[in-house]
């Protein structure tokens, strides 16, 4: 194949990233606690590592392995050689993650309070073997060969570059929902996002669906990538994503093998099918739409122009004040109240919330007559939710806590600590709290705590098996209503605290159902049984089941009103979820025999196209054996390699040679190299290693080589020298993250001891013998969350010190002190945020000197000053989203502004000089030739005002972290 010019520009531009994306895909998800012991089981296709006490777990899981690899790979007719799997579990955050350098699936066993109809481990590795698969398929032809000089980062160096994330997501949706009797796929609140938006909006452009907005909200990669992979599936079948794989597989270099790959199948590129998609979803959403009977609301909110905002979960706190979660693309997820004439105020900002359902409950009498409601009301209440705090150390253990909120006093509490408790349900005299714990090793149960001192009372029921999710109270306070998921579906069942018996009133069904409540004589709940979610309702008296709205897109989590027939809950649309009233009235509600499903029910394409049992739960296997895993017999594990040298753990890339290990506990990372110096044409080999198992972490460095320079005056002349270096330091770094901050403290001590021998220099007084330094550093942080929209955090502080001095050696380098202090604050409007910086450095050179610990002021290249003092001044703002695409090559997502000043002063030896520079930054949030990674890009424009001279830099930064 003959390039143009253009094509070969454009295969450049895309490897120019490569060394970037390299940095971006070594993911250390951090370390669970040092005292877990670990066992493996393993089976021709999984190695599963795991705590000994998820034993009775990690068996069922490589039992049902089986499975998933003979049928789960089918539609993409490959079968993947054997990954390992990490079970995390003591981490509550429910979520899982494929990587491949080094290939692994890190599982997140909690499981959430939205939970689907199907076993949430099941669930997980039906979802991540396939990505497993969809890598592993594309490590073949070109890429085979790039594996054989880079290892296992050639293959997720190529997908990244080439393979759309929302293919990746959407694909491994479509599978879980054809292998299981769920799955997202059959949820109608899964694609409810993007049926609204695009009945009501329109299709997106295809870059802004794949790649977002600041603007507008846009659904997901899931839930594009679901209706866009499906719908192809039924127009095309799956061959048509074989042959997009394949395609970057085997010609990655033809720069849009994954469109040509889809046009040799379907004779259209990703765009192309992507708009068709939408035009087809479009007609049969409208279908849908067109024999849907809307029941009447009256809605209770209004959205501020077109911005998009949600309440969910909503509670009657009187009879017109109600409480809901609030959330926004310009706002922190707040609680908040609203009442008559669209009032709304914030009631607190909770910090990470670890499930969505949270209680209300009053604790005082309300007076007969009510006052326009505010925050003043002359009743008290208490509100309840859980959130994520992290442990101290291991990232991969946190907890679910209980926090309250007192209206009274307006302060939060922790009523609990270390736990592991969700969906925190008000007893209705507000002295006791039902809740799900959830255990470590999954056992599962529902408890009642005191709300006094946050001491367990009381187990109401609990499984190894089954799961519960949000119970709620009656109104007397003596049963609570709950959803049960187990090997049947889920059912909805009453626990009864006074004879201590459970009943169930709704029986188990694959039909998503959640979020049960009392509603006089009834139990409400969400259903799907229409094919759009609704609220539904049991007859406790003879357990008849009725249909209570009939919403365009969506309507979910309904409460009684206290006082009156009428219920509130949330009603999705195009806007987000507006909070909705309407009236309780039976003798309106459809009989669920009744209710007709006529959404497009794309999950029955796939499942035709899959061929074998689809019952994941019921599967019967080999028995595997565990043993122990030992930890120090996996301490090196080496993935990747390149003839180049990219060192990720400091950062450097260059000419040479590199090996890159990670173990599969992701404790150890290790890289060894040979970095050429192409500017002094000589090279060294160099050896990095950080062990992060214990509570400190250990870092030992070492490097050995020759190096180069240049005598001065005006002969200048080369020479050569030897130079073996030796370091390595303790660090520990501490997270106190919890509320609405983020909050960490990191201490470190490192010391380099240097050798120099060999010196060719004729110069006298050249360097030679050992350095030996002794570095130090304290450094501590606290920011504010940010919205989806904030450039800074609208309030945060940060603090740095650090002293390196040369106490032994041949040579004193001297020492050298360093402070920064960092303070974000809000600016004029919404997004503006100002960040004041204050920098001090004071050198003390020896026979050398060290190099400088803090930034320069801007414009000023470099300062060799004894003493360096000065502030910096930053007003940032966003001032455009233009969602703007340039063909292929460019979408435009943000366009921000930076004003800067900084002024100080250098000084050397009793002598100084201003510091001085202000100008502007011009910076742009966009993806460039639909790279997965958002590239900040920009310019500076300043003026040194002492010296009287502008100066322009080039901004430009990748956000890895995307």
């Amino acid at each position: 194949m003959r390039f143009t010019d253009f094509q070969c520009f454009i295969f450049i531009s895309i490897f120019s990233l490569l060394p970037v994306f390299l940095f971006g895909q070594y993911y250390n998800l951090g370390q669970d606690p040092a005292s877990v012991t670990w066992r493996e089981i393993n089976s021709p296709h999984l190695k599963i590592i795991y705590p000994e006490n998820f034993e009775i777990h990690a068996r069922k899981m490589i039992s049902r392995s089986d499975f998933v690899y003979s049928s789960g790979t089918n539609t993409l007719a490959y079968k993947p050689g054997k990954v390992p799997v990490i079970l995390h579990t003591y981490n509550t955050v429910p979520n899982a993650v494929t990587v491949w350098a080094p290939k692994r699936i890190e599982m997140f066993t909690c499981p959430p309070q939205d939970l689907d109809t199907q076993d949430w481990l099941t669930q997980l590795m039906v979802h991540e073997y396939r990505h497993v698969v969809q890598i592993d398929r594309t490590n073949q032809g070109f890429t085979k060969c790039l594996s054989l000089l880079l290892g296992e980062q050639a293959a997720t160096g190529i997908n990244g570059l080439f393979v759309p994330s929302w293919f990746m997501e959407g694909d491994a949706v479509c599978t879980e929902t054809a292998f299981g009797p769920s799955g997202r796929g059959r949820i109608p609140s899964f694609e409810m996002q993007l049926r609204a938006q695009v009945i009501q909006k329109g299709a997106f452009s295809y870059d802004k669906a794949a790649f977002g907005s600041y603007k507008t909200f846009v659904p997901n990669q899931y839930v594009l990538g679901y209706s866009f992979v499906a719908n192809v599936r039924r127009k095309y079948g799956y061959q048509a994503w074989i042959s997009a794989l394949d395609e970057v597989a085997k010609r990655p270099f033809i720069l849009t093998p994954f469109n040509h790959g889809l046009k040799k199948a379907t004779g259209f590129g990703k765009e192309k099918l992507y708009s068709l998609t939408m035009h087809e979803m479009d007609s049969m959403w409208k279908y849908q739409d067109a024999r849907t009977y809307k029941t009447p609301f009256k809605q209770l909110t209004r959205s501020k122009g077109m911005k998009y905002e949600n309440y969910k979960c909503p509670h009657y706190l009187n009879d017109t004040l109600v409480v809901s979660q609030y959330s926004s693309l310009d706002d922190l997820t707040g609680f908040v109240l609203t009442g008559p004439d669209y009032f709304f105020q914030t009631i607190v900002t909770p910090g990470y919330l670890s499930s969505d359902q949270f209680s209300v409950v009053k604790v005082t009498n309300e007076p007969e007559t009510n006052t326009y409601p505010d925050l003043k009301t002359p009743f008290n209440y208490l509100l309840a939710w859980t959130e994520t705090i992290n442990d101290l150390r291991w990232e991969q253990r946190n907890y679910s806590v209980i926090r309250i909120f007192d209206s009274n006093s307006k302060e939060i509490k922790s009523l609990t600590s270390k736990s592991r408790y969700f969906a925190p349900a008000f007893s209705p005299d507000g002295k006791a709290i039902a809740a799900v714990r959830i255990d470590p090793d999954n056992h599962n149960s529902i408890v009642l705590i005191e709300v006094q001192n946050g001491t367990e009372s009381e187990t109401i029921i609990e499984s190894d098996s089954d799961f519960y999710m949000t119970p709620s109270w009656s109104p007397d306070g003596t049963q609570l209503v709950y959803t049960k998921l187990d090997e049947k579906g889920k059912c909805i069942n009453i626990a009864d605290l006074k004879t201590k018996t459970n009943s169930t009133i709704f029986p188990s069904t694959f039909t998503e159902l959640s979020n049960p409540v009392f509603a006089n004589d009834y139990v409400l709940f969400n259903g799907s049984f229409s094919g759009i979610e609704n609220i539904y309702a049991i007859n406790l008296k003879n357990t008849e089941v009725f249909q209570v709205t009939s919403s365009q897109y969506g309507a979910s989590n309904a409460r009684p009103h206290p006082h009156s027939k009428k219920i509130v809950y949330s009603e999705y649309s195009a806007s987000g979820y507006a909070l909705a009233e309407a009236e309780f009235n039976p003798a309106t509600w459809k009989k669920l025999s009744d209710t007709r499903d006529f959404s497009p029910s794309l999950y029955k394409y796939l499942v035709k196209e899959e061929t074998g049992v689809r019952d994941t739960v019921n599967i019967q296997s080999i028995e595997y054996q565990s043993k122990p895993y030992k930890k120090m017999a996996h301490v090196f594990n080496f993935h990747s390699w390149a003839p180049l040298y990219v060192n990720y753990m400091s950062s450097e890339y260059g000419t040479g040679i590199s090996f890159m290990s990670q173990n599969e506990l992701s404790t150890a990372t290790t890289v060894i190299g040979y970095k050429y110096d192409m500017a002094e044409n000589t090279g060294k080999v160099t050896a990095d290693f950080s062990w992060m198992a214990w509570y400190p972490v250990i870092e030992l460095n070492t490097s050995y080589g020759a190096r180069a320079a240049y005598t001065g005056g005006d002969s200048s002349e080369r020479y050569n020298f030897n130079e073996t270096i030796i370091s390595g330091g303790l660090s520990l770094p501490l997270l106190f993250t919890g509320g609405k901050y983020y909050k960490g403290l990191q201490l470190k001590l490192h010391t380099s001891f240097y050798d120099i021998t060999h010196n060719t220099s004729p110069d006298e007084n050249k360097l030679t013998g050992t350095i030996h330094s002794l570095d130090y550093t304290i450094s501590a942080y606290r920011y504010i969350k940010q919205a989806i929209k904030d450039l800074y955090p609208r309030w945060g502080q940060a603090v740095t010190w650090s002293f390196r001095h040369s106490p032994f050696g041949d040579n004193n380098i001297g020492s050298i002190g360093a402070a920064t202090a960092r303070l974000y604050l809000p600016g004029l409007m919404k997004h503006h945020g100002i960040r004041l910086d204050a920098n001090w450095q004071e050198k003390n050179p020896g026979e050398y000197a060290y190099g400088n610990l803090i930034n320069m002021p801007r414009g000023y290249l470099s300062i060799n000053e004894e003493s360096i003092k000065y502030f910096a001044f930053n007003y940032k703002f966003p001032f455009a989203y233009p969602d703007f695409s340039l063909g292929p090559i460019v979408y435009l997502q943000r366009l921000k502004a930076n004003l800067f000043y900084d002024v100080g002063k250098g000084s050397t030896h009793g002598q100084s000089r201003r510091l001085q520079s202000a100008g502007i930054e011009i910076t742009s949030d966009l993806h460039f030739l639909r790279f997965v990674f958002p590239i900040d890009l920009g310019v500076r424009l300043g003026y040194l005002l002492p010296e009287e001279q502008y100066f322009s830099e080039l901004l430009f930064s990748v956000n890895l972290s995307n």
